[in-house]
């Protein structure tokens, strides 16, 4: 059961055609600094809620994860994919920004 959801999981982060996607924006609980447990704890829950509203989950681009630094030769992103696996093949286009649903919308009534 545990590979099926995994591929399933996986599936849904990484669609063949990223341009008919609908996306979960995440900017991980809106700029406050938690630890790396809660972080993980708050990643599952992202990627639970974007698999029930069937969004792709990605990382604000304008967010700067706390446990990376400006000048970190090895990778500027400043997101948690300077450590971890990347959630997605898709990046999130500019003009769809607008219609990414944020982080903060969902969770107000969130059962998890």
């Amino acid at each position: 059961r545990t590979e099926e959801f995994q591929q399933r999981l996986w599936r849904h982060q990484h669609p063949a055609d990223c341009g008919e996607a609908k996306f979960f924006l995440i900017s991980h609980v809106m700029g406050r600094r938690t630890g790396l447990g809660a972080f993980l704890h708050l990643r599952a829950m992202h990627m639970m809620v974007g698999l029930d509203d069937g969004r792709v989950v990605v990382d604000d681009p304008s967010w700067a994860w706390p446990f990376t630094s400006a000048g970190m030769e090895w990778c500027d992103s400043r997101q948690p994919d300077c450590y971890f696996l990347p959630l997605t093949n898709c990046t999130v286009p500019a003009s769809a920004r607008d219609s990414a649903r944020p982080y903060h919308e969902r969770t107000a009534d969130a059962k998890y």
